[in-house]
């Protein structure tokens, strides 16, 4: 076999493999965005999807997909709405929301930038909980019953989400009447919850 033969199929290995990560990005980021979508109710505006603590105090916008011709009027509105609801408003944004450069709108529009956070992906098999060592007993479960969702609730007071309750009893509810639409996880270890995720099974 000549080199440029063995290049060739080092070129086509390396595509192989470029093009099998980025189908597993795009299966992982529309899982993720489901899980945002499923967080938030439509603003009073109709452009973004939020969440509302408890007393109205806090807005927190968790997805928005937005073009880019109008994406400065759309946050001025949310602002806006801020400003004369009398709520402080956070905005989430995430590496591949849209337009790429809607963290710079945000900083002009008066948001201020916080800590950068890394969202790590992991598949949930034995080689890769292996990979953890000996940091304490770990388990992965699927929630199938109602009373599940309580550590779920837990997690996600720890985390800082609002409306935990309301988020709960929705989830029971689908968990109920429509199983097959949804698939929640927990993560412990030595017992204890410490993480979670919900991604919405969406249909075509």
């Amino acid at each position: 076999m000549s080199n440029m033969d063995k290049e060739n199929q080092a070129l086509e290995k390396a595509k192989m493999v470029y093009e099998k990560g980025e189908i597993i990005r795009t299966d992982i980021l529309a899982g993720l965005d489901a899980e945002r979508r499923s967080l938030g109710v439509l603003s009073a505006s109709g452009d973004v999807l939020v969440e509302h603590s408890t007393d109205g105090s806090e807005c927190r916008i968790v997805f928005a997909s937005l073009p880019p011709e109008e994406t400065d009027n759309l946050i001025r509105r949310e602002v806006d709405a801020a400003v004369s609801g009398g709520y402080s408003l956070e905005w989430k944004y995430y590496g591949h929301d849209t337009p790429i450069d809607l963290p710079e709108r945000l900083v002009a529009a008066g948001f201020e930038a916080e800590d950068e956070e890394e969202v790590l992906v992991l598949p949930l098999d034995e080689a890769s909980l292996a990979a953890f060592g000996d940091g304490g007993e770990h388990e992965i479960r699927i929630v199938r019953e109602e009373r599940d969702l309580m550590d779920y609730a837990e997690v996600s007071r720890e985390i800082g989400r609002y409306n935990v309750e309301e988020e709960r009893r929705a989830l029971a509810l689908k968990l109920k009447e429509n199983p097959d639409e949804m698939s929640i996880h927990i993560a412990y270890v030595d017992g204890e919850p410490v993480a979670c995720v919900f991604f919405a099974n969406e249909k075509c």
